[in-house]
């Protein structure tokens, strides 16, 4: 039954938590059923504001966090997601302590949802990108072309829930003192750019900018440079870029 804080009018929708795994070094599968899932209209890509500490039933002082839809099913009522813990913050404490059985309340935001328009897709991003990627990836048409630069330490790789790794990963330190090394990811996605346009043996006009989307999650810092990168330097339109920061060293979120 869904909830109403009366403070901020936001109605949370409610589920109860019915499992959770340590998939990785930094990175809980939390799976959560209930009926308020099953009238949701989804859209792969969605992500969920989730209530991780609250004072009372009315869901007063609640403190929110975001996190990515890794699966949905609104038949069964249930859904996967992929908690990552580098902050060592609030949620971090949240996923660490919850339970199976436990209450999960929630609302779902539509941001960095799936697009099936280009042709072509980059997937740019951390391991705290993971889950919403997968997702979006599994969205996409099968005749879609995917290139993809996920970077992190080795043991925070994790599948997809099928068993399957879709992205190429990279072993690039990455915490909020020192960003996944921009002047790499510059120099992957222009070679890998370079050499779709020889392969066309056409010049660079041959392929258009609007086969061409761009998926970017992460560091904070990390989207911004590429973003302006993906604008000002390969001239790319905005609408072609879907940004979304998954975390930022300089600022906790109190949402």
């Amino acid at each position: 039954m869904s909830q109403t804080n009366s403070d901020s009018k936001i109605k949370f929708l409610k589920a109860v938590v019915i499992s959770k795994e340590k998939i990785a070094g930094h990175t809980y599968h939390l799976k959560v059923r209930g009926d308020d899932i099953k009238s949701i209209d989804y859209t792969p890509g969605m992500h969920m504001k989730v209530a991780v500490q609250w004072s009372d039933d009315s869901l007063q002082d609640v403190k929110l966090r975001s996190y990515s839809i890794w699966d949905f099913d609104s038949d069964k009522g249930t859904i996967d997601i992929a908690v990552c813990t580098h902050s060592n913050g609030l949620g971090s404490k949240w996923i660490e302590e919850v339970e199976a059985g436990d209450d999960f309340y929630f609302f779902l935001k539509k941001t960095l949802v799936a697009d099936n328009s280009a042709g072509n897709y980059f997937f740019i991003g951390d391991i705290s990108t993971l889950g919403h990627f997968y997702k979006v990836r599994r969205a996409l048409s099968p005749d879609k072309k995917v290139f993809s630069f996920v970077s992190g330490n080795e043991t925070d790789f994790f599948s997809d829930l099928d068993g399957s790794k879709p992205f190429d990963f990279y072993m690039l330190p990455s915490d909020k003192h020192l960003p996944a090394p921009i002047e790499f990811l510059k120099e992957k996605i222009t070679e890998t750019l370079n050499t779709l346009h020889q392969k066309s043996a056409e010049n660079t006009n041959s392929l258009r900018n609007e086969s061409f989307i761009a998926y970017i999650g992460g560091d904070a810092r990390v989207c911004a440079e590429l973003t302006a990168f993906f604008t000002r330097k390969l001239g790319w339109h905005p609408s072609q870029i879907k940004m979304k920061s998954f975390w930022n060293p300089d600022k906790v979120r109190e949402e």
